[in-house]
């Protein structure tokens, strides 16, 4: 399938999928599937499979959710399904946001509770029973140094106003 390929069928889960609907789209992203038998299919049918099935119990993205709404949305399932365990959180950083001078803080700086859960988890990895000979050097002084509260990479604690 082409790029275009998916892309009308992403619309189609987004913008014509109902509750009624939804049965016979999976199966077809399910036929998609057996005819394209590849990784790559598999991943997309899933990612069509989801959007279809959001958009249908909320009652679609045009009356039923907003790009906010789609953006928690997006989070909960990354956090739900994909970065299970994850202590300090995600962040995607919409690299468009460049453009407009008020979003430079998501450039620049941490909350203080990130910060802490970043250099509790450096104190828990520092602790872990496995041997240090195990981890590369480069990482061991970086998480010590974390631990020590030095904030990484340039960034900065966004203070609470």
């Amino acid at each position: 399938m082409t790029k275009d390929d998916w892309h009308e069928l992403y619309k189609k889960a987004k913008y014509e999928t109902t509750t009624e609907t939804l049965p016979l789209f999976l199966v077809h992203l399910h036929q998609i599937n057996q005819k394209h038998p590849c990784y790559d299919t598999a991943c997309k049918t899933a990612v069509a499979g989801a959007i279809a099935t959001i958009a249908a119990i909320s009652g679609s993205f045009n009356g039923g959710l907003d790009n906010i709404s789609g953006g928690d949305i997006m989070m909960e399932f990354i956090l739900a399904f994909g970065k299970q365990g994850n202590k300090a959180g995600v962040n995607i950083i919409d690299y468009d946001h460049m453009l407009f001078p008020q979003y430079d803080y998501k450039f620049t700086t941490i909350t203080k509770e990130i910060w802490q859960l970043i250099q509790q988890e450096a104190v828990n990895w520092l602790k872990q029973e496995q041997p240090k000979s195990l981890t590369h050097p480069d990482v061991l002084a970086h998480w010590k140094s974390i631990a020590a509260g030095n904030v990484p990479f340039g960034y900065t604690i966004k203070e609470d106003k």
